[in-house]
């Protein structure tokens, strides 16, 4: 009678828990998993639910341009060392122009932050204070969504599912690359490369064991 019991408290804990997460039913994504609580106040819910999805947005940008440049230059494609991510800034921070696929790109430091001041602090204002006048502003359609991916509405929610899946997912890339980079002082497809190559001599392992022959750190 007291395992009964007992087991009939831990159910009603478990429903009493499973209930304290309902705010979290009607999210795109959502998997009841909250474990600190940090939506549960509507305003913060909010707040939090469009934080997550701008930066998994520019995760995934970021994870794109962080491996796409270095694959198409080990590959075959002219883009000299600044192909590599983290090596891109280090040249404009000396004084140097970029050059992909053979030609040079006449853009120095200065150039650079006020183009990405203006263009992506533009667009971060121009949403925040709803300048098309959207009614869903996280996920506006309309003039961006050109090819009318999201027009259909059972379509549009599969597809915030996988954007927000992805996004998590970049979000993570772009964490690893970073400890990749400050580890082996490689990008993401070299270190891929050397992995495929040789598994059980270029790992995780043997890399934080110092077994594994790589560049010097950062």
């Amino acid at each position: 009678m007291k395992s009964v019991l007992f087991i009939y408290e831990k159910l009603q804990r478990i429903e009493v828990k499973v209930s304290e997460l309902n705010y979290l039913a009607p999210t795109t994504g959502s998997y009841g998993y909250d474990p600190f609580g940090l939506g549960k106040k509507p305003e913060d819910f909010a707040k939090y639910q469009a934080y997550e999805l701008i930066h998994a947005r520019w995760a995934m940008l970021g994870a794109a341009g962080a491996v796409i440049p270095e694959a198409c230059n080990k590959f075959g494609a002219n883009c000299g060392p600044e192909a590599v991510w983290f090596k891109t800034g280090a040249l404009l921070l000396d004084g140097n122009t970029l050059s992909y696929f053979g030609n040079s790109i006449p853009i120095n430091l200065v150039v650079a932050v006020i183009a990405e001041v203006v263009l992506v602090g533009g667009a971060e204002y121009y949403r925040i204070i709803n300048g098309l006048d959207l009614e869903d502003k996280l996920h506006p359609g309309g003039p961006f969504d050109p090819l009318g991916l999201a027009s259909d509405p059972d379509q549009a929610a599969i597809l915030k599912v996988k954007e927000i899946k992805n996004g998590r997912l970049a979000m993570f890339s772009m964490f690893a690359f970073f400890i990749q980079a400050y580890v082996t002082g490689e990008g993401p497809v070299e270190n891929l490369a050397k992995h495929l190559s040789d598994p059980f001599g270029n790992n995780l392992l043997t890399v934080i064991s110092g077994a594994a022959e790589r560049t010097p750190s950062l």
